[in-house]
């Protein structure tokens, strides 16, 4: 009897050991049906092994034993996982400010998830683990899309991506239906100037920090991830909301750029550069921002059509050269393509914009092609009348009215129907052409392009998020394919803010993506037909927006 008992719990510690072990070697085994039935048919094995070795006797009964043990285990977590499922709260709101404090991306995940903050509103706080199935995903990679998927989402990271038949679902998870629907990540837009707009205004007196977060916020509604400031920052601000904001939307800034003096940006930000006039003020000056780490430097290289002094060759060379010893990436605004080409030599890192005076030539597209990291933004936004060339249909959708003011949506198209001179209109046309044309050239010649709308600016007006999927319609107009514009507003955008983390759907990646309620490759307009967002694995608040902004708007303030 004595030899009995002994088998028998020889066999059970055995079995638990060998949990054990297998958790050690991947908990994974523990978050689906297939992976139970591994763990427990090993943990059988070992079990029974041990057991007979100590009573060799009783063999069968031993593995009767161990497998009756085993079995019970794995009810009782199938029970737990169960009870714990249905407790926890599938939509709990999270509260004002961010806990635990959000981290720049590369940092370690931290679960629970957070709750994001946004500016006078809420983002709903996710499950911890939650699977979204029956939807087409787009990936954002420009591979081909997934029809009747399913993804996983743990915390703030997606853990696994597939098609929903053969995906493992893991137990206790909340179950989000999207059959009908399409999914895609997330976009980043990496040209834009915040602060100076609200509502039908532009002005220096509006860079406040509400306005900022709720420009933030703006971006979250239409499922931007990230934005870049692009070289109008003022002082100190900018860099205190990138530390605390908490949004949805990351929000990056380059601080202030560099220009000759009052030679920079145009309209009330004009004073925001940082004029230099010496190799040695601008190297000085570049070693100060560098104290603030930006997450690009800016530079203007551009004489305004002969209207100001365009920074000298020999201090962009200081700048890039400086910003390069402070481990700093330098993004220049152009205009020319002769500027484009020395710019490449003097080694800068990539263009606010595309060169619209001439056509892309071979001497160019050679030398960016001996840097393939060198990129572009193509902001084809800025001339969006000139392509068009009437009221576009996007004017009168529902996420135009839910987002602006009847008074933007006034102003934005009163700029489709201005009259204006012959020969100014076929100026317009004519550079349209061009920079179009030049975008098309050189994603042939497979130069890396990103997106950028430089709304905020003097041409990009104040229709944050709304004119970041204008600009993926526009990329097509210039002949990507609706995938390709997808890459360059997703994946490529994210490369070229460094963002690891997004711009694509994949295990690893941050749960950052829009739920659409048609598909964007039929026709890319479809981006705009919004169901969802979610950032960091939440589903932001969109109704707590759209109510927040018609309240001020029926009250006839500004809308913030």
């Amino acid at each position: 009897m004595t030899r009995t008992v002994a088998g028998r719990l020889a066999g059970i510690f055995a079995a638990t050991a060998a949990l054990i072990a297998i958790g050690f070697v991947s908990i994974g085994f523990y978050a689906s049906y297939g992976g139970l039935v591994i763990a427990g048919a090993v943990a059988i094995f070992v079990g029974s092994t041990v057991a007979a070795a100590v009573d060799p006797t009783r063999a069968e009964n031993h593995a009767g034993v161990v497998a009756f043990y085993i079995l019970a285990l794995g009810a009782a977590y199938f029970l737990m996982a169960l009870t714990s499922a249905s407790l926890a709260p599938a939509r709990a709101l999270g509260g004002p400010g961010v806990y635990p404090p959000m981290p720049r991306d590369g940092a370690p995940v931290t679960y629970p998830p957070q709750r994001l903050n946004l500016h006078g509103g809420l983002v709903l706080q996710a499950a911890t683990m939650t699977v979204f199935e029956g939807a087409r995903l787009i990936a954002g990679d420009g591979s081909a899309p997934i029809d009747n998927a399913a993804f996983v989402v743990d915390g703030d990271r997606i853990t696994a991506v597939g098609r929903k038949e053969s995906l493992q679902t893991p137990l206790g998870a909340r179950r989000v239906d999207l059959t009908g629907k399409t999914v895609m990540p997330a976009l980043v837009d990496a040209h834009v100037h915040l602060g100076y707009r609200s509502g039908t205004t532009f002005t220096a007196a509006n860079y406040t920090r509400e306005n900022l977060l709720d420009t933030l916020d703006r971006f979250a509604y239409f499922g931007v991830a990230a934005v870049l400031e692009a070289g109008t920052g003022r002082g100190e601000l900018p860099f205190q909301v990138r530390a605390g904001a908490g949004t949805p939307t990351r929000y990056l800034t380059a601080g202030s750029g560099f220009a000759m003096p009052n030679a920079g940006p145009g309209g009330p930000m004009r004073d925001a550069a940082r004029g230099v006039t010496t190799e040695a003020d601008a190297r000085a000056q570049v070693q100060e921002l560098a104290r603030r780490k930006p997450d690009l430097v800016k530079i203007w290289v551009d004489d305004r059509n002969g209207t100001v002094e365009k920074l000298e060759p020999n201090l962009y060379r200081a700048i890039i050269d400086e910003a390069h010893k402070q481990n700093l990436r330098v993004m220049a605004h152009i205009a020319t393509l002769d500027d484009a080409k020395d710019l490449v030599r003097a080694g800068v890192d990539g263009f606010a914009h595309v060169f619209r005076d001439r056509a892309a030539d071979a001497e160019l597209l050679a030398m960016l092609k001996a840097r393939p990291n060198v990129f572009f933004l193509e902001t084809l936004w800025g001339v969006r009348t000139a392509i068009y060339q009437e009221t576009p249909a996007w004017l009168a959708e529902p996420i135009t009215r839910e987002a602006l003011s009847p008074a933007q949506i006034a102003q934005l198209r009163d700029a489709f129907l201005v009259p204006a001179a012959p020969a100014t209109v076929q100026r317009a046309l004519e550079e349209a052409d061009r920079l179009t044309s030049n975008v098309a050239a050189l994603h042939k010649a497979g130069v890396k392009l990103g997106l950028g709308t430089d709304t905020g600016g003097v041409t990009g007006g104040g229709y944050f998020g709304l004119a970041t999927h204008v600009e993926l319609e526009l990329l097509v107009k210039a002949g990507l394919t609706p995938a390709q514009a997808i890459a360059a507003g997703t994946r490529t955008s994210a490369e070229i803010l460094g963002l690891t983390n997004l711009g694509t759907l994949a295990p690893g990646k941050s749960a950052d993506f829009l739920v659409l309620d048609a598909n964007p490759l039929d026709a890319i307009g479809n981006t705009r037909k919004i169901a969802r967002v979610y950032a960091r694995g939440a589903e932001v608040d969109r109704a707590a927006l759209k109510a927040r902004w018609a309240a001020s708007t029926t009250a006839g303030r500004r809308p913030m």
